[in-house]
């Protein structure tokens, strides 16, 4: 099975342990008709444990999505300023075009 955590019930016996990192709860019953409202401390651990894992890996889920968007604004910040040096040479290309019609036609006159 692909789970972190799996429940079944219905044996009225409260259960929680691991096995092959995975994390199964039998709270008795699975309606809730058996709530022994008992847990163990090593129950509380696997459970806080599970936890602390998820919180772990969404903060490098979100670390890694945040380089990723600051790295794709970082390629496309590059390729801005590659455009604007080349509008700026097109501009300085254009105008030496421009002064160059404009001494050939004094040399005309």
């Amino acid at each position: 099975m692909d789970v972190d955590v799996l429940i079944w019930g219905s044996s009225h016996k409260v259960e929680a342990y691991t096995l092959n990192n995975k994390f199964f709860v039998n709270p008795g019953s699975a309606t809730g008709a058996y709530a022994s409202g008992r847990m163990d401390i090593e129950d509380l651990n696997v459970i806080d444990g599970i936890l602390r894992d998820r919180k772990a890996r969404e903060a490098r889920e979100l670390e890694a999505q945040k380089e990723f968007v600051t790295t794709e604004s970082e390629k496309t910040k590059d390729v801005k300023d590659e455009g604007s040096d080349s509008t700026t040479k097109e501009s300085d290309d254009s105008k030496e075009v421009d002064d160059k019609k404009e001494t050939t036609k004094e040399e005309e006159r």
